[in-house]
């Protein structure tokens, strides 16, 4: 096991007990210990920034070519998200899901050496590299709206119910969570939107591979659900639960498209 590894591990742990450090107290209907999650979720950050950092030196380029670079890259990103959103917004059960999210993201990739297969070598252009940077930072914001919308779904439960238990006071209200889930949702649409454009340039530029190919295929098959999204929002077609739940699904299916990237390869 690589230092990389080892300290992919740590951030893991320390993600994963800042998220039963939450779900306890939640579940015990205990007071919640604010400043050790935050601190808890701010190591294990500081960890996996070395840890990525690491493995940038080694490779030459960004971590980002690969399913195993890109879950590590996206949990970064979640996190970094995840902090700004307790600190700055205040909203606890975002900072609980988010820490939930990115242990998830950072662990999985280690319990399988097959998502770090097929690995660009250094030389990789620039263009490819801010190409599958966008695609992290859009999978990140797609993350958010993700939990979002699980926060959207519990609150219209409990109205629907009239029945607001402890859940419903860490958590905005329906309006201010349908504002912010299509203002994380659009943004990541335009970084797919940037991220797909790229991957055009970048393929133009040289002979990719087949992956290369079902990358920016997947790019564009989740770009025009997210625009799809978007435009049956402004239309009003998609509110409240309805809409939850199609951003759900679609960050789902998004998560999906990742795998058959690198677990099955294209060489004969």
């Amino acid at each position: 096991m690589t230092l990389a590894s080892i300290l992919l591990l740590t951030a893991g742990i320390l993600y994963s007990t800042a998220f039963f450090n939450a779900l306890i107290p939640f579940l015990t209907r205990k007071a919640f210990d604010e400043k050790a999650f935050y601190l808890l979720c701010l190591c294990g950050f500081f960890v996996q920034t070395i840890s990525l950092g690491l493995r940038m030196y080694q490779i030459e380029r960004l971590p980002i070519s690969n399913t195993y670079e890109l879950f590590e890259s996206i949990a970064w990103l979640v996190i970094a998200v995840d902090i700004f959103t307790m600190r700055v917004l205040k909203i606890r059960m975002v900072g609980f899901l988010g820490a939930g999210l990115a242990a998830l993201f950072t662990l999985l990739p280690l319990l399988c050496p097959a998502f770090d297969m097929n690995s660009k070598p250094s030389g990789v252009s620039l263009i490819a590299n801010f190409h599958g940077a966008f695609a992290g930072v859009s999978y990140a914001l797609m993350a958010l709206s993700f939990i979002f919308s699980l926060m959207l779904i519990l609150q219209i439960r409990s109205l629907h119910k009239k029945s607001f238990s402890r859940i419903s006071t860490l958590m905005p209200s329906i309006i201010a969570l349908e504002k912010w889930n299509m203002a994380s949702w659009r943004l990541a649409s335009f970084t797919m939107l940037i991220c797909f454009i790229l991957g055009i340039i970048a393929w133009t530029q040289k002979n990719f591979d087949t992956p290369t190919i079902v990358k920016l295929a997947a790019a564009l098959i989740i770009f025009s659900l997210q625009i799809f999204i978007c435009i049956m929002s402004q239309k009003n077609l998609f509110r409240g639960r309805a809409l939850a739940i199609f951003i759900i699904s679609i960050f789902l299916i998004s998560i999906l498209l990742l795998f058959p990237i690198e677990y099955r390869t294209f060489a004969k």
